[in-house]
């Protein structure tokens, strides 16, 4: 019989521990809406933040005026390049062109064949807005919960802190002076620089689910 009694009281505790982590799940909580948001950003991550025209290996680097799309991604290619992420060859010199009725005259220019480097591949993410192309991405990290404010039991709008974890290469000179240069084309590395590596405030709404909160960004972009 105690034995019985012993079984029956060590499966009470057991019951009551679950019970009790199932509404510590779902309690309405920073650290619940924390770790949530941060579920997002890992299933989401690595978000887009320097785009390149990558796998289009061959591109034109120094020919136009420098204010096109094509010809801002390559000066971006450029950069990567010299940050270790891509290996540059020369495909082709294209020789310079005289003025004709139908074109303008213009210089020389280079082609060149990229390849991702090891560490190229590590940051590489397709990204569907380029087509064929791609991007090297970002992760990010939920600094803080700093407020929310409830709709009703099952819907909370929270107001939080984050962070882009930033690998060294990004940091580099070449790639903050195109990126700083042309901030439309580049606008999350542009919000990163902009935040000067202080936490970026944002806002989410969290849902109660039958798997604990979910998050859903009021910024459809983020």
């Amino acid at each position: 019989m105690r034995k019985i009694r012993s079984i029956n009281i060590k499966v009470t505790i057991a019951l009551c521990a679950l019970a009790l982590a199932g509404c510590s799940k779902s309690s309405p909580s920073a650290s619940n809406f924390q770790a949530a948001i941060q579920r997002r950003f890992d299933t989401h991550d690595p978000k887009c933040m320097l785009y390149t025209n990558y796998p289009h290996d061959i591109t034109s680097l120094d020919f136009g005026n420098g204010t096109d799309e094509s010809h801002v991604l390559a000066q971006m290619g450029h950069a990567l390049a010299h940050a270790g992420l891509f290996s540059l060859t020369v495909y082709k010199v294209q020789p310079a062109q005289k003025a004709s009725p139908i074109w303008a005259a213009h210089p020389a220019w280079t082609l060149y064949n990229y390849k991702l480097t090891a560490m190229g591949k590590h940051y590489w993410a397709k990204y569907s807005g380029i087509e064929g192309g791609g991007c090297f991405g970002f992760k990010r990290e939920v600094v803080a919960i700093t407020n929310y404010t409830k709709e009703d039991s099952s819907h909370y709008g929270v107001d939080f802190t984050y962070k882009y974890i930033v690998p060294v290469w990004a940091k580099q000179p070449k790639i903050i002076n195109v990126a700083s240069s042309h901030p439309s084309d580049f606008q999350r590395y542009s919000e990163y620089l902009k935040s000067h590596e202080k936490p970026i405030k944002k806002t989410a709404d969290l849902t109660l689910t039958h798997n604990g909160w979910r998050a859903e960004f009021m910024d459809m972009r983020f």
